[in-house]
């Protein structure tokens, strides 16, 4: 684990790109968003051998990680910085409120090189969340974000802080039909990012960036009606650390729903692009990104510098790596690190339902929902052509069929 002041050489991983290093290397860099419970170790390691660059942890209660080392053993596993494969670069989401408790909580979390970053939720509107004052419900607290981010600075500011902040919901949107965000929206969630960016500035003699990633779902594309979801990370440099390029990584996210906004509204392009380029910073656009061509439209019509994929990459864990549907070597794969690190067998079965349910037959999807263990549902792969049983290939590294 790393003092306050600063990282030790350890701390450092070694052999990885950093965050900066993406950006500068990548025309368009590919990111999984976080997904409560999905995003688990075997899942982040499948979606950086087919094709991403950036991925998150599942959102952590930072009150528990910070003091439990059993919450900590049982939500965050992860590999070691040198391992091959490497779960690098990673950033760790938090679901927190208060300074002390997200300081202390980033401390451990990026002890021993465990993450690139950390970052603070304010987007999430499920009910138990926003109860507990975190996630969207910090939306109308901001001088509590900033406390965060301010804390951070003056405590860790070797560690990479990022913070997602769902487009605020106006008082004229509440006549809106769909809680669509009007020009009004705009006007306020940019003034929040005005106070989170200055809370998170660094002291004049450190150099640091910011990158944006931008998320628009509206139905209509008029920009009066523009939605924004802003994801903020801040890279605060410690200048006493060895490695000044790592410190100066730095992003800024842009996501586009307000936390009554449905998922079934579509993606607004155009406000994504004005944002784009409104800003001097790099961006990612984030939203219905469920195929290669997504992508493509995406990045073309925005100008943006990388995208976000989440229920894309769960239906189809090769999305980046230019498949349409997902392929049996990826199922193969998956099957393989869930039983290599480790995944409950609930986990693994909803994994295989999202990725398959969109290319089985009817029959099929009812079979693979009945299985009910994992030697059933290997069977059930296996006759599918999408498995092949240990014994009867070259050995897996790490895995063996004495693991089972």
């Amino acid at each position: 684990m790393s003092d306050a002041t600063g990282p030790s050489e350890d701390v450092l991983p070694r052999g990885r790109p950093t965050l900066q290093h993406l950006f500068e290397t990548n025309p368009c860099v590919k990111v999984s968003g976080p997904m409560v419970r999905y995003s688990k170790l075997p899942a982040r390691l499948l979606w950086r051998k087919w094709g991403c660059d950036l991925v998150y942890t599942p959102m952590f209660v930072a009150s528990c990680f910070a003091v439990s080392q059993r919450a900590r053993d049982c939500d965050f596993t992860t590999t070691l910085p040198e391992a091959n494969p490497a779960d690098r670069p990673l950033i760790v989401q938090f679901a927190v409120a208060d300074p002390q408790i997200f300081v202390n909580a980033s401390r451990i979390a990026f002890a021993n090189g465990s993450c690139d970053g950390v970052d603070i939720n304010c987007g999430c509107p499920q009910k138990w969340v926003c109860t507990d004052g975190y996630g969207s419900s910090l939306l109308e607290r901001p001088q509590d974000i900033v406390a965060m981010l301010r804390a951070a600075r003056d405590q860790i500011p070797e560690v990479p802080v990022s913070v997602k902040i769902r487009h605020i919901l106006a008082d004229d949107e509440l006549k809106n039909r769909h809680n669509e965000p009007t020009r009004e929206s705009l006007y306020r969630t940019i003034e929040l990012a005005k106070a989170v960016q200055d809370a998170g500035a660094c002291p004049s003699r450190i150099l640091t960036h910011t990158v944006i990633y931008a998320h628009g779902d509206i139905r209509t594309r008029r920009y009066t009606h523009t939605v924004i979801y802003i994801h903020i990370i801040y890279i605060t440099p410690n200048p006493h650390a060895p490695c000044m390029d790592r410190a100066s990584d730095g992003l800024l996210t842009v996501h586009g729903r307000t936390a009554k906004t449905s998922s079934s509204v579509p993606v607004c392009l155009e406000g994504i692009k004005m944002i784009k380029e409104t800003l001097s910073i790099p961006v990612i656009a984030n939203g219905d990104i469920f195929a290669p061509d997504d992508v493509l439209r995406t990045q073309e019509m925005t100008g943006v510098n990388g995208v976000m994929s989440a229920r894309g990459l769960l239906q189809n864990p090769a999305l980046y790596a230019g498949y349409n549907r997902v392929p049996a070597a990826a199922v193969q794969d998956f099957l393989d690190l869930s039983i290599q690190y480790g995944l409950s067998y609930h986990l693994l079965h909803n994994h295989l339902m999202f990725m398959l349910y969109p290319v089985l037959a009817r029959a099929e999807r009812r079979e693979l929902a009945e299985c009910a263990s994992l030697c059933a549902l290997m069977d059930f792969c296996a006759a599918q052509g999408l498995w092949t049983p240990f014994e009867s290939r070259p050995a897996v590294a790490g895995v063996t069929p004495g693991m089972l």
